[in-house]
């Protein structure tokens, strides 16, 4: 896919286009000869280029890398640093690179790649479940030890249920009372506290 297609691409999807700024490590071993074997004396080594060679999105596939800018490291370096801009649906970044000398660069290496995540959003906050009268099932609260209710449900029990003991607090225009935990759906582990629903009274 050219880039062209994939920018194409990205624009349809809101996500793609929220960027995250990328950071890499590069390490390597200095050349110690010519490309014919010949000893290679560091004092001959005058810079390394650094390039990004390839970039292929997450689930997609390979091409021209434009998110790392090319880069030249000094003589003496073992590593550096290689900072971009990426897309939030990730990918994984590859790179090459070539010694320099006096008469010329030598011929790219093979390439060395890092695997970006992708951006996941966070999951959503203050989630409640109301009371709707019209269906068959109904949140429950646990009981706090001033007599009121959790902020959030702590499971569900079916309308029609029996209640046991007296009105525990009211809340949107029903009685809450005691109910028989067996018989309650949990969102996750039970409460060790009491939970209350608008169940109808024990006869």
């Amino acid at each position: 896919m050219n880039m062209k297609k994939l920018l194409a691409l990205l624009a349809l999807f809101p996500l793609a286009a929220v960027a995250q700024s990328a950071t890499g490590t590069l390490t390597f071993t200095p050349p110690t000869q010519y490309t014919d074997g010949t000893p290679l004396p560091a004092s001959a080594i005058t810079g390394y280029e650094v390039e990004c060679s390839k970039w292929t999105p997450t689930g997609g596939v390979a091409g021209t890398c434009t998110q790392f800018p090319a880069s030249t490291l000094a003589a003496g370096a073992t590593g550096g640093t290689l900072t971009g801009t990426i897309p939030a649906t990730g990918g994984t970044a590859c790179w090459h690179m070539r010694t320099k000398s006096a008469p010329g660069p030598g011929p790219w290496g093979a390439d060395g790649c890092k695997t970006f995540a992708p951006l996941l959003p966070n999951p959503p906050g203050n989630v409640t479940v109301a009371v709707v009268i019209g269906i068959n099932m109904t949140p429950v609260y646990k009981v706090t030890a001033a007599g009121g209710r959790s902020a959030d449900p702590a499971g569900f029990v079916a309308l029609g249920v029996a209640c046991t003991g007296n009105v525990l607090f009211t809340y949107r225009g029903f009685s809450w009372r005691a109910v028989d935990a067996a018989k309650v759906h949990w969102f996750g582990v039970a409460p060790s506290a009491n939970v209350a629903g608008p169940c109808k009274p024990s006869a």
